[in-house]
This record gives C-alpha cells, structure tokens and sequence, in this order.
C-alpha cells in the first residue's frame, strides 16, 4: 500500500484528495514553462488538475492512468492549450506528467480493480 495511505480514513476522501493532487504537481512541475510568468502566478493548482479531470472523469485512479489512451493523451494536451490559452502541450510532456504521478501513487494503491491492466498486456 502506498505510503501515503496509511494515515488515511476509511471514507475515501482523503486519499482522492491526496492523489488528485499528485496529479496537479505533476503537471504543474512538467507544464509551467508553457504558460506565462502572469498566468503561473495566477493560477490556481486545481487548474493544472482540471484538463486532466475533463478528460478521464473526477475519479480517475492510478490505474485508469496505467492505461491512458494516445486519444486521452491528446485530449489532454489540447484541454491544457485551451485553458491555459497557449498551443496544446507536447505529448511527451503528458506522457512524463503521467509517469510523475504514477512514480508516486502506482496501480492499486487506492483500493481500485486493477484487473484491466492483465487486459491491457
């Protein structure tokens, strides 16, 4: 189990919490040379969050990103370019966001099926 679980409630909140932020950082920290000095200032982390919640669903898992699609990816990037009014992110940029994340928060860590990644191989 992931170390960052092992002091959260039973409810499942917390660790969506937590997670989704992971996500946030990842992108922040692998997108912020694309936006202006103005915009970084601010935005608000959730808008690193958002084109990724747009596109995979508000609860998305370790595991649905495990198995992120190009088409996903792509969707991403040309959310991020729309929100943050600059041209869509670079797909490796996407791909090392994702790879951050789940360098953090792998595959099962937050209780989810991850049958569908036996599926995938």
């Amino acid at each position: 189990m992931n170390e960052n679980m092992e002091d959260q409630e039973d409810d499942g909140k917390d660790w969506q919490v937590e997670f989704l932020q992971a996500i946030g950082e990842s992108f922040y920290y692998n997108l912020d040379d694309l936006v202006t000095e103005e915009d970084l200032y601010y935005a608000d982390p959730d808008d690193w969050l958002e084109p990724v919640l747009l596109v995979m669903g508000n609860k998305v898992t370790p595991t649905d990103l495990a198995l992120i699609t190009e088409s996903q990816i792509l969707a991403i990037s040309k959310e991020f370019g729309e929100g943050f009014e600059c041209p869509p992110v670079s797909i490796e940029k996407i791909k090392q966001a994702v790879a951050d994340t789940l360098a953090r928060w792998s595959p099962g860590d937050l209780g989810e099926d991850t049958s569908r990644l036996d599926q995938k191989k």
